[in-house]
């Protein structure tokens, strides 16, 4: 049991510093199989079909305004398709109370398509990421800031 609790504890240290894959974002897309609200991290299970392609207009899509304005642009220019796409991928979605502000529980949803723009680690040992920026039912969630409130 303690080496499975050292193993899980490691794993996640490794997701959550150097070993993920930043200069190589991956875009994918698919319905949502499942949802886990309730760990630590929110985690998605996407189906992704066999046929992917990298929308045209991403580059263009506009991020809503944000506390911590990152270069959202240059992320999803970067955007890759992975070289195995079709299948089941995990997603990992940041807390809860991070995605509250943006309503994600009410739009993100099982059954429904939803566009990742995330990083994964550099060796996957399975088809999983980290999502950065996420579309869904024609809204925008960058999940690395909290969004700005509007100006009054």
């Amino acid at each position: 049991m303690a080496a499975v609790l050292m193993l899980t504890a490691a794993l996640a240290h490794a997701q959550s510093t150097g070993a993920m894959n930043a200069e190589t974002p991956l875009y994918i897309e698919g319905l949502i199989r499942t949802i886990a609200w309730e760990g630590p991290d929110v985690e998605l299970v996407v189906d992704v079909p066999a046929r992917l392609a990298r929308p045209v207009d991403l580059v263009s899509r506009v991020a809503p305004s944000q506390h911590n304005d990152g270069d959202i642009s240059a992320l999803l220019a970067q955007a890759v398709l992975p070289t195995t796409p079709m299948g089941a991928w995990t997603i990992t979605l940041p807390p809860l109370p991070r995605l509250a502000p943006w309503d994600a529980q009410s739009l993100i949803r099982v059954g429904r398509r939803i566009a990742i723009v995330g990083i994964a680690p550099h060796q996957p040992t399975r088809k999983s990421m980290r999502a950065e920026v996420i579309f869904v039912d024609g809204k925008t969630i960058v999940v690395r800031s909290l969004p700005r409130e509007p100006e009054r």
